[in-house]
């Protein structure tokens, strides 16, 4: 039996996070990172890797963590299903 594989993790950077690391099986081999920007100031971007690569990173900023979570995921979903533009 071959051992089971590495959960995904949802990386959050920011002060205001108080649970820096999170894990989600279903999102195995996506990671989410979700971090503050420096411009503009209060606002969030992310990044999705596949086995630890950079696959994708988002191009605008976003007002809260979880808006930029939400926009991630959606690209991990397109991603896992075969999206018409997700990239492998």
């Amino acid at each position: 039996m071959s051992p089971k594989p590495a959960p995904a993790e949802l990386v959050i950077a920011g002060a205001m996070c108080e649970n820096a690391r999170m894990t989600d099986d279903t999102l195995y081999p996506f990671t989410i990172e979700v971090s503050p920007l420096s411009a503009p100031k209060g606002h969030y971007g992310w990044a999705i890797r596949k086995h630890g690569k950079l696959l994708e990173r988002s191009d605008r900023a976003y007002e809260n963590e979880a808006k930029a979570y939400n926009r991630a995921l959606a690209a991990v979903e397109r991603a896992l299903h075969g999206g018409a533009d997700a990239r492998r």
